[in-house]
């Protein structure tokens, strides 16, 4: 039982983890967008 519990800690920490690595993508990425984009004078 109790390597199943640490089985599943590790696993909830991964997709914490996982979360936190595409949020911080999806941040960079809509500010790269924003810096790209052409201005018109």
């Amino acid at each position: 039982m109790k390597l199943a519990n640490r089985k599943i800690a590790r696993t909830e920490a991964a997709l914490d983890i996982m979360g936190k690595a595409r949020a911080l993508l999806a941040e960079i990425s809509e500010s790269a967008d924003t810096e790209t984009k052409p201005t018109k004078p």
